[in-house]
């Protein structure tokens, strides 16, 4: 049996890049997070399949101090389990969110 909830392999892979654009300078950073399948259980009955998921940020920062900002997780919408327990009559799985992005605005002085 494999040892529980250790998957033969992860890998992360992360790029950054800088450039000056509209005025501004641009920070951009993207992530991917790659696990193999894993066993929940000692008996290897229930396993997380293997997943990626994508992670993304973009800052556009002004002379000024305007900064506008966008990210997303999990981009892929990867069905990651983030917890699990399992009982003699059901397995309950609580899972990860799936993509989500957002955007700000904000202001330093």
């Amino acid at each position: 049996n494999q040892l529980v909830r250790a998957p033969k392999y992860t890998a992360n892979f992360t790029v950054t890049d800088e450039a000056h654009v509209f005025g501004g300078v641009l920070e951009t950073t993207a992530s991917y997070f790659l696990s193999a399948k894993y066993y929940q259980d000692v008996n290897n009955r229930t396993f997380q399949p293997a997943y990626g998921t994508l992670n993304a940020s973009a800052v556009l920062k002004f002379p000024d101090g305007i900064a506008l900002s966008v990210s997303g997780t999990n981009l892929t919408s990867a069905k990651v389990e983030l917890g699990f327990y399992a009982s003699a009559n059901a397995d309950l799985i609580a899972y990860a969110r799936p993509a989500e992005v957002i955007g700000g605005i904000s202001y330093s002085f």
